[in-house]
């Protein structure tokens, strides 16, 4: 085997599958750091260059230049079509940025600012955006730390107002008395009645177990009996539904030497399954997506000594590819050059010794799959990262909608500082579409819904999940396509209620999809 490339077919069914697992397969092995970062991994190919690969950092006013974090999301709160900006810090206050036309200017959030009573700060363990009361306004669910579990730090329901602004109304809401040691949360329409439901995962505290809550008409929560509702010590958690029943499934990812738990969802509720790889391991991160194009959602999980594929086969998870890393956190998936190809960004650090203050921040690495067929490991310096810190979480998002898909990077995992990283993409490309998907009012994130793009002889299908992945959460219902060489493309939208719309649409534009969008027959 030629130890410099490996060549691919360019037109073979699951291609995409097989670039990734190989990709993965040299993911750990090709980087080359200094010795005290080096994985415990040899060298087996080199990666060649792929030219035309540029990012370049830039400011954030209102951000720290080094500070503990805990992770973002990238999600379009007030639906103009520009991804927003909310910043997680670890026993810090959060930092909240709109954008406004690709610029992210900061916006108090009194409902985040003013801390709960006896608490010098509101510790924020990450916010989910979904919709809780039907007005179409996408409002966002915050999940608090404990000191340890000997704490009080209420979670949050904002609530967005007409008029913009958030305000807490959790106990409005009927999500009282949740003194947890919030880890994370999900938006799921778990019952299939058209709103969205609610996963809120906590870290074990005596008392206080995770909880599902049903949404009853926008009016207010009721909590479910569950298996998801356990004292289990939770890491983060992920949604899709992987065995193509059209009821949401769940993976609730733990720590501490107890394994992960998969639960599949359907009319009776949810039920506990058992998947080989996933839920006898701990496990960081799942992103979900169809990484072999046969229109069947996969997952790609990220421990801190491993990263596996699993695809789907029928309805179920089947292990593909497992191979060491040292220090990973998690994976994003994005198109770096818009070849249709989704790529592979993974954060990396490690705690050290002593933990935290040894902590040391090593390399995140970036693989790109061109329309060549080759696979090609990327030396770009600005992903490489920052010698200080520890690596934490990205989101992947074209923030300031030029057609390349950026990176929001946070570098100060626990309570080691570390510096924030806004990654412009200014890459030589191919075409692209941004695809708009305009829900209704119980659900304008379009949680749930499957977009297929079709253009010149190529295909494939994204799933909109909440997209909550290890402490972040991706634009949902904005979609970033890259389309090569094409010059238009066709869009077919299936909404979670089964209702199809079409759009063709030119390349290099911006195009919303509404459900009034109906297909031709």
């Amino acid at each position: 085997m030629d130890k410099r490339l490996i060549q691919l077919p360019r037109r073979v069914k699951h291609s995409v599958a097989v670039r990734l697992i190989v990709s993965l397969s040299i993911l750990s092995a090709s980087c080359t750091p200094g010795p005290e970062v080096a994985d415990p991994v040899p060298e087996r190919v080199e990666g060649s260059q792929l030219s035309g690969i540029h990012f370049e950092s830039a400011t954030v006013p209102g951000l720290p230049s080094i500070s503990p974090s805990y992770g973002m999301t990238a999600v379009d709160f007030n639906l103009d079509g520009w991804s927003d900006l909310l910043v997680g810090r670890h026993k810090r206050h959060p930092r909240f940025f709109v954008n406004q036309r690709g610029v992210l200017q900061g916006q108090s959030l009194a409902a985040l600012d003013e801390p709960p009573p006896g608490r010098a700060i509101y510790d924020l363990h990450g916010c989910s955006w979904g919709e809780a009361n039907g007005d179409g306004r996408p409002d966002a669910y915050c999940v608090s730390g404990a000191q340890d579990g000997q704490g009080e730090g209420p979670n949050r329901l904002l609530i967005q107002a007409e008029a913009g602004g958030l305000s807490d109304r959790a106990a409005t809401f009927g999500l009282v008395d949740l003194q947890g040691r919030g880890r994370t949360s999900n938006w799921l329409d778990a019952d299939r009645d058209g709103d969205l439901d609610l996963f809120v995962a906590n870290e074990i505290r005596a008392g206080v177990p995770s909880a599902l809550f049903e949404n009853i008409n926008g009016e207010t929560f009721r909590r479910v009996d569950s298996p998801l509702a356990a004292e289990f010590p939770v890491r983060s958690s992920a949604s899709a539904d992987w065995n193509n029943d059209g009821y949401p499934d769940v993976l609730v990812l733990g720590h501490g030497f107890v394994g992960s738990r998969a639960f599949i969802g359907g009319r009776h509720g949810f039920l506990e399954i058992e998947v080989p790889r996933i839920t006898g391991a701990e496990w960081l991160s799942a992103t979900f997506e169809d990484l072999n194009n046969d229109a069947a959602v996969d997952v790609l999980l990220v421990s801190e000594d491993r990263v596996i594929v699993m695809l789907n086969r029928n309805g179920s998870l089947v292990f593909e590819e497992e191979l060491p890393v040292r220090g990973g956190r998690m994976a994003t998936l994005l198109d770096v050059e818009n070849d249709g190809d989704l790529d592979i960004f993974l954060v990396r650090g490690a705690l050290g010794d002593p933990p935290p203050t040894g902590a040391r921040n090593l390399p995140d690495l970036l693989y790109t799959r061109g329309g060549d067929g080759l696979l090609h490991r990327q030396t770009v310096p600005s992903l490489k990262g920052p010698d200080h810190g520890n690596g934490n979480a990205s989101v992947a998002a074209d923030f300031d909608r030029d057609g390349r898909v950026d990176l929001f990077v946070a570098n100060g995992y626990l309570d080691v500082g570390g510096p924030f990283q806004l990654l412009r993409n200014t890459s030589e490309i191919g075409n692209w579409l941004e695809i708009e998907l305009v829900g209704d009012d119980r659900n304008p994130l379009a949680i749930g819904s499957t977009v297929r793009v079709k253009w010149m002889s190529q295909e494939f299908t994204r799933f909109i999940t909440d997209e909550v992945a290890f402490q972040t959460q991706g634009p949902v219902r904005l979609l970033h396509v890259g389309i090569g060489d094409g010059d238009e493309a066709n869009i077919e939208v299936t909404w979670p209620d089964g209702h199809r719309s079409c759009k063709k649409s030119r390349a290099n534009e911006q195009v919303q999809v509404q459900r009034s969008d109906n297909c031709i027959k």
